[in-house]
C-alpha cells in the first residue's frame, strides 16, 4: 500500500507522494516532496479508489494495551461510510485530469497491464521533444526500456533521482539495483545501442544547495514523484520509477492534461531542482 491521497467530502482531494510521518513535517530536515490539491469530479474518482481499497482490503483493528497480548487485534471489517453528498456538487472543469491508479495483488510479477504503467508508457511514447522525470528510484526494467526507446526517437530525457536512496532494499530485495547501478546501465545501453544520441540522456542527483547531492534518506532528501512530457502534460502522485511501484504496490497518480498548468509545475518546481542537480558521471 503505497498510495497517498486525502479526500474531503468527495469535492476536494490532495494527491501526493508524501506520507503522514515525521520526515515530511515542516522542519528544516524535511524531505523534498510535492502534493497537488484538486477540486471537482476528480475527487470523486479518488474517492472511488479509496472505497475499493476500504471495501476489498480494509481490516478494523482494536488497539489498546492488553496484558500478555498484542496491543492491536483484528476484530471486524469496517463498514463503508455513507456517501450522500457527491451528487450535490457542481463543477465547471477548466482542464482534464486522468486517474492512473494501480491495484496490488501481493504476487511477484512483471505485469504492466494497469492504468498507472500504461499511462506512463503511452505518455513517454508520445513525447515529441523532452521528458522531465524526478523520482527517488529508477530500477524498473520497463521504465528503463521506455527511456531507451524515447532516446532512439531523439527525445531528451532529463532524469533526476536521489543518490543512495534505499540502496540496501533496492539492491538485495529483488528490486533491480541501486540508482547508481541503473544510471551506469542506462548510459552504457545508450552508448551501445544509440551512440549518436548519448547526449540525449541527462542524469542528475538531487541536491538542495547545488553543490553536493543528498545521500540516502538524509535530511532534505528528495522523495517526490513527477513526470512531464514536452511541458504539455504532467503525471504526479505516489508512483516511483522502480520495480516496487511498477509491479507490486498499490498506487494512485493523476495525469494533468493542461499545457498551462504543466508549464507552471515545470517552472516553479522541476526546473529549479534540475538547475541545482549534480551531474551524474
Amino acid at each position: 500500500m503505497h498510495s497517498k491521497v486525502l479526500i474531503v467530502d468527495g469535492k476536494y482531494t490532495i494527491v501526493t507522494g508524501a506520507n503522514i510521518e515525521k520526515i515530511h513535517k515542516f522542519t528544516d530536515a524535511k524531505w523534498h516532496d510535492t502534493g497537488y490539491l484538486l477540486e471537482g469530479p476528480v475527487a470523486q474518482t479518488v474517492l472511488n479508489d479509496f472505497d475499493e481499497a476500504w471495501e476489498a482490503h480494509a481490516i478494523h483493528w482494536d488497539c489498546k494495551e492488553r496484558p500478555f497480548m498484542p496491543d492491536c487485534l483484528e476484530v471486524k471489517k469496517p463498514p463503508r461510510p455513507a456517501r450522500d453528498y457527491i451528487s450535490q456538487f457542481k463543477y465547471d472543469s477548466g482542464f482534464s485530469v486522468v486517474a492512473l491508479p494501480r491495484q496490488a495483488d501481493g504476487s511477484i510479477n512483471n505485469n504492466i497491464n494497469n492504468p498507472q504503467d500504461q499511462g506512463w508508457l503511452i505518455a513517454m511514447s508520445n513525447a515529441q521533444s523532452f521528458i522531465n522525470i524526478e523520482t527517488p528510484n529508477i530500477n524498473d526494467d520497463t521504465f528503463q526500456n521506455a527511456v531507451i526507446e524515447a532516446i532512439k526517437r531523439g527525445i531528451t530525457i532529463n532524469l533526476m533521482t536521489s543518490k543512495g536512496f534505499n540502496d540496501t532494499t533496492e539492491k538485495y530485495l529483488a528490486q533491480g539495483g541501486t540508482n547508481e547501478e541503473i544510471a551506469k546501465k542506462l548510459q552504457t545501453r545508450v552508448a551501445k545501442e544509440v551512440p549518436a544520441m548519448k547526449e540525449k540522456l541527462k542524469i542528475k542527483w538531487y541536491s538542495k544547495d547545488g553543490k553536493n547531492p543528498i545521500i540516502g534518506g538524509a535530511a532534505n532528501a528528495s522523495h517526490t514523484k513527477f513526470m512531464s512530457i514536452d511541458s504539455n502534460i504532467a503525471i504526479v502522485g505516489s508512483g516511483n520509477m522502480d520495480t516496487q511501484t511498477w509491479n507490486h504496490s498499490r498506487e494512485f497518480n493523476i495525469l494533468i492534461d493542461s499545457p498551462e498548468i504543466t508549464k507552471i509545475i515545470d517552472n516553479d518546481f522541476f526546473n529549479g531542482d534540475w538547475e541545482r542537480g549534480i551531474i551524474f558521471q
